[in-house]
């Protein structure tokens, strides 16, 4: 799960892998937290596929993410 919250969003992006490798994601959704607090209207399919990647793409780098060590490609940033 990724939660964006600033000046310009406040979004909820999940996905769901039940083997949580996330090699084959079995579902994804987005949410507008602001006009839909309670999160029941997914807007994954609203997007296009090049801003689906870039969601996909920004929770793998987290996902990925083992800390802050010096010279590690998988440093969180």
């Amino acid at each position: 799960m990724r939660r964006v919250a600033n000046a310009t969003h406040n979004i909820s992006y999940v996905e769901w892998d039940p083997l949580f490798e996330f090699n084959t994601v079995a579902f994804s959704a987005l949410f507008d937290i602001t006009a839909d607090p309670y999160q029941q209207n997914n807007l994954w399919n609203v997007y296009s596929q090049d801003t689906k990647q870039q969601w996909q793409a920004e929770l793998a780098k987290e996902f990925a993410c083992r800390g802050h060590a010096a010279g590690d490609p998988n440093a969180c940033s």
